[in-house]
């Protein structure tokens, strides 16, 4: 399920997203079946990432939760901080800019506060789709929006991003 993961990343990394989307649909199913919760939360966290990459924004929203919920049963903070920056880059995608300030900022203060790695297959797309949303929003209602977030305990951002999955 590992190898199909990786493969699923370099079909990506190649903007291949049908054939990304099916080696990680065969390693979901895969993951699903031996009952692997490592395997399934990064299976499901990597289709979540190439679904959003492909825009379907509504898939992506189902299985940001999904991950969100993983990480939260299972206490894989890492799968917990990628969730929040999805969550974050699709509610821009979708106009919802002072969400993604949102939860922006407490995805950055979950990783500041745990000094968790952020992971590197994402984080330049992840970025962009930011700084995008940012520029749009404007300096000051940025700033604003994301010192709340920052201020967000963990469950208020998990809440807060879960209202998002849910009017997706």
């Amino acid at each position: 399920m590992y190898l199909l993961i990786t493969l699923g990343h370099v079909a990506s990394d190649r903007e291949d997203y049908g054939r990304a989307i099916e080696l990680l649909e065969e390693s979901l199913a895969l993951s699903r079946e031996m009952g692997h919760g490592l395997g399934l939360a990064g299976s499901v966290m990597s289709l979540a990432t190439v679904s959003y990459q492909r825009g379907d924004l509504k898939r992506a929203n189902e299985l940001y939760e999904e991950s969100l919920d993983l990480a939260r049963d299972t206490g894989m903070q890492p799968i917990l901080l990628t969730a929040l920056e999805g969550y974050a880059c699709v509610a821009g995608a979708r106009g919802e800019a002072r969400r993604a300030a949102q939860l922006s900022g407490a995805a950055q203060a979950l990783q500041e506060a745990k000094g968790m790695p952020r992971d590197t297959d994402w984080l330049a797309e992840a970025d962009a789709s930011i700084y995008a949303v940012r520029a749009e929003l404007g300096e000051e209602a940025w700033e604003e929006a994301w010192r709340k977030g920052r201020k967000m305990t963990l469950e208020e951002a998990a809440s807060c991003a879960l209202e998002d999955a849910a009017s997706g």
